[in-house]
């Protein structure tokens, strides 16, 4: 599942995905209440990629109601394009978060991710 407010970076991330493994089923919103409908309603989820700045709801709050309303332990990531010690710092006290990405992401840093 991914979540950020722009397009091209949805097609875009989703489609790193899929060269990686063109078998997974993604689920892209660029609206944060509707990926939080889609949460509650969805147990087969197995990745959250949520990008840290939208203009809705920051990615630290869609992170943390993403895990209030998951059936499970979901792997969820903030992805970024902006490197700052203070949104690590952000992330790592958030339990339920498992790490920062920094974009673009690309097959390095997304297929050890998609192996666990």
């Amino acid at each position: 599942m991914i979540i950020d407010d722009i397009p091209e970076d949805l097609v875009g991330l989703a489609t790193e995905l899929l060269n990686i493994d063109n078998n997974l089923k993604i689920s892209a919103f660029n609206n944060p209440n509707e990926a939080i409908i889609f949460i509650e309603e969805n147990d087969d989820i197995d990745l959250i990629l949520i990008d840290f700045l939208m203009p809705e709801m920051s990615g630290l709050e869609l992170a943390i109601e993403s895990i209030e309303y998951s059936r499970k332990n979901i792997p969820t990531y903030i992805v970024s394009s902006y490197l700052r010690n203070t949104i690590k710092k952000e992330i790592q006290k958030i339990k339920g978060i498992d790490g920062f990405l920094l974009k673009p992401l690309n097959k390095e840093n997304l297929e050890p991710i998609l192996a666990n």
